[in-house]
């Protein structure tokens, strides 16, 4: 299974967001989006704990060892269950993120918000 074909991209393009604003939220260098895209690198394999991360998925899912998204001891991944995030998802997904990060992140949900409304 190509991985990146099946399981990354698929989640890059779910969640709408621009190639670059990914690299900076996940911490990929810039433009490896795009050379994923091409298929001149497959570098991503040093980034699955990032982006598992990001996507709130297990990186045994993302590595095609599974077909449960959802992280270990975690029943469904949040993107998957169909219900919304609970504080603690929420929690979970801004750990160790740094003030910066975390305004670059509501700047993409107040825009998506915008764009919707």
């Amino acid at each position: 299974m190509d991985i990146y074909k099946h399981r990354i991209l698929p989640l890059f393009q779910s969640s709408g967001i621009p190639d670059a604003e990914l690299e900076r939220n996940i911490g990929i260098k810039p433009k490896k989006i795009n050379d994923w895209n091409a298929g001149r690198t497959k570098s991503y394999v040093k980034y699955i704990s990032q982006i598992a991360s990001y996507f709130h998925v297990s990186p045994d899912y993302l590595l095609g060892n599974t077909d449960d998204p959802a992280p270990a001891g975690q029943k469904e991944s949040p993107s998957q269950s169909g219900e919304p995030p609970t504080i603690e998802d929420w929690e979970k997904a801004f750990e160790g993120k740094s003030k910066e990060e975390l305004k670059e992140i509501m700047e993409i949900v107040m825009k998506k918000f915008m764009e919707t409304n």
